[in-house]
């Protein structure tokens, strides 16, 4: 475009010395070519389109739009000549009517105007497609034989209803393909202008982590963003982000409330907070719920299976003490037999004295 503005300007500047150099009174033929060269001046309104990316994208949508038109246009030009054919053979030669009859005689001169020969007939049945003044081309042919209505009205239901539809069709896929496609690119500038303000974004971090332990802290966090190189960078940015951003970021993916983040930790945190909500997302955390029931499930399940044992093993416990409980009464009443007995068959009175001093046990039950 800019070659083609380049040329004309040189071919009017050249037209332009020729005129004045042979400037005469009946030389009209440089005069006109003059003042079309100075009209396509205009040409370069075309610039805005390269400018507005609205206006280029509108040119893109036609680009497309005609191949498909083409494809419409082809089948409506094939139509129109086969119709044209026809009607030039009946209507134009007049081999449609009886000639003998005085009012073909008087409409036939008007009809074959309009059908005298093809490239007419092509014409007037284009004419008749726009249903401009198509009254005045049918009515003369169908006064003369009715059976006419019914190829005009075939006509119309084909050639101007039907492509005229397929048209516009044609022309809202375009245009929302179009959008589509542009919306799609502006996404995919966004996300590429994104993953290169995280590499930044990691790199920095990179330079910032003083102890090189793989960790960023708080206050080097806290430093990083403050410097000016950063600020600039997030400004630049398709989406800006403020050091308050990023701080209430960190306070966010700091879960544990440690004061420390992995850089990979709060790169990819910041880029998935970064992105809208979409089915991805959602589908994510129905998945990572999911997974997240299905552990707790699980844990519950073996806690349940810990707290089986405990419970086995107490009554094992409170088995062993009741047995024991009664090996001790067993134990006590045959010590209280022996005493009895003792008390008997003691011959010293003292031994007698020192076993009535023994009470006799008791044991809870």
């Amino acid at each position: 475009l800019d070659f083609l503005i380049v040329v004309l300007g040189v071919m009017e500047s050249w037209l332009a010395v020729l005129f004045n150099h042979e400037r005469r009174s009946s030389d009209l033929s440089i005069s006109s070519a003059l003042r079309v060269l100075r009209l396509l001046r205009l040409l370069r309104l075309l610039r805005l389109f390269k400018v507005v990316k609205q206006l280029m994208a509108l040119v893109t949508a036609f680009k497309a739009m005609m191949e498909s038109f083409a494809v419409v246009f082809g089948v409506l030009i094939f139509f129109l000549l086969a119709c044209g054919i026809f009607c030039t053979q009946l209507l134009g030669h007049g081999e449609g009517f009886d000639r003998s009859n005085h009012l073909v005689e008087e409409l036939l001169p008007g009809i074959q105007e309009h059908f005298q020969n093809i490239p007419t007939s092509m014409f007037s049945l284009f004419q008749v497609t726009t249903l401009d003044n198509w009254i005045d081309i049918a009515q003369p042919v169908i006064t003369l034989d009715v059976r006419w209505q019914g190829f005009f009205v075939i006509f119309i239901c084909v050639a101007s209803w039907t492509m005229i539809s397929i048209l516009t069709a044609v022309a809202s896929e375009n245009v929302v393909e179009g959008a589509m496609g542009r919306e799609e690119a502006m996404k995919k500038a966004q996300a590429e202008e994104q993953k290169a303000f995280l590499a930044f974004l990691r790199d920095a971090f990179v330079q910032a982590d003083a102890d090189g332990n793989g960790l960023l802290d708080k206050e080097e966090f806290e430093t990083l963003i403050h410097k000016e190189e950063v600020i600039k960078r997030m400004s630049q940015s398709s989406t800006p982000v403020s050091p308050d951003d990023l701080m209430q970021a960190w306070d966010t993916l700091d879960v544990n409330r440690t004061g420390e983040l992995t850089i990979d930790e709060f790169v990819s945190g910041f880029a998935t907070m970064s992105e809208g909500l979409s089915t991805k997302h959602i589908a994510n955390f129905d998945y990572a719920l999911q997974r997240a029931v299905i552990d707790l499930l699980q844990r519950l399940g073996t806690q349940m299976e810990w707290l089986s044992k405990v419970k086995q093993q107490n009554e094992q416990v409170l088995q062993s003490l009741r047995e024991n409980s009664q090996r001790q009464r067993e134990l006590a009443n045959q010590f209280w037999l022996w005493r009895t007995w003792a008390l008997d068959k003691a011959p010293d009175a003292s031994v007698r004295a020192t076993l009535e001093k023994l009470e006799r046990p008791t044991l809870a039950r």
